[in-house]
């Protein structure tokens, strides 16, 4: 009977702390959906740029201006914000042939590079013209 009573106990505290486990990571998936309502950047294409993408991922536009994903991807089952709820005073970006959007590891939008024959890695965050100023 003693040995019963330890198994009933042992069982119910695996049950209680399955339960708070469940519990806890509900909490943290139920939160982790919300966020993937994203902002984004309005540009001068059909194409929106969103904030948040997949770790590392790189957009290039191709000379039609229509974006290729080089590396990476969307987040899963992400939703973007109505574009009247988006808009605040800097959204809007205008996209050039050859530019890259780069993502940085956590999946954060790093920075926009224009295509500079004057680099050496093809690309630099000010592009061609200021070279040509300077």
């Amino acid at each position: 009977m003693r040995n019963f009573k330890k198994l009933m106990l042992y069982s119910i505290s695996c049950f209680i702390g399955l339960s708070v486990a469940l519990i806890g990571y509900n909490l943290v998936n139920a939160n982790s959906e919300k966020e993937t309502v994203s902002k984004y950047i309005v540009t001068n294409t059909d194409f929106i740029i969103p904030y948040n993408m997949q770790p590392n991922t790189i957009i290039v536009f191709d000379n039609n201006l229509k974006p290729k994903i080089e590396k990476g991807d969307y987040i899963k089952n992400q939703e973007f914000l109505p574009k009247e709820e988006n808009l605040e005073k800097n959204d809007y970006f205008e996209i050039y042939k050859g530019m890259k959007v780069v993502y940085d590891d956590k999946g954060e939008l790093n920075n926009f590079y224009y295509v500079d024959k004057y680099c050496p890695s093809g690309y630099s965050l000010h592009g061609e013209d200021e070279h040509q100023k300077n």
